[in-house]
C-alpha cells in the first residue's frame, strides 16, 4: 500500500455503481498519500475532471459514457496490464529451467 513496488498482481471486484474516484483521482495517487486504492498513482487531470462530472451526474444512463471515456484514458496510462483467470484457478507461462516435476 505504500507504492513501493515495480509491479504487482491485483484483483478488483465491481460493483452496480462503479466510483472510480478512489482508484483514479489524483489526490488518491500522490506517493505521500499511503494506503489507497490508487495504488499505482495515477494521476491525470482529464481523468480528475471526468470524475467530477461523474460525481455529479444522477442519470445512469449518462454516466455511461463518461466512465467509458475515463476507462479509454487509464487504459492509455499503462498503469494496468489486464490479465484473465480461469474459474478454476490461474494459468500461468513458466520456463522449466531446472526441470521440476510436478508430480
Amino acid at each position: 500500500m505504500s507504492k513501493k513496488f515495480t509491479i504487482g498482481y491485483q484483483g478488483w471486484t465491481g460493483s452496480l455503481f462503479p466510483n472510480p474516484k478512489g482508484m483514479m483521482h489524483s489526490q488518491f495517487g500522490k506517493s505521500d498519500v499511503l494506503n489507497t486504492t490508487n495504488m499505482t498513482g495515477m494521476q491525470n487531470a482529464e481523468i480528475d475532471s471526468l470524475i467530477g462530472l461523474y460525481d455529479k451526474e444522477y442519470d445512469a444512463k449518462k454516466r455511461i459514457p463518461l466512465l467509458y471515456e475515463l476507462d479509454k484514458i487509464a487504459v492509455s496510462e499503462y498503469h494496468y496490464g489486464f490479465g484473465w483467470v480461469a474459474p478454476y484457478g490461474v494459468r500461468v507461462c513458466y520456463w522449466n529451467k531446472l526441470s521440476y516435476s510436478w508430480k
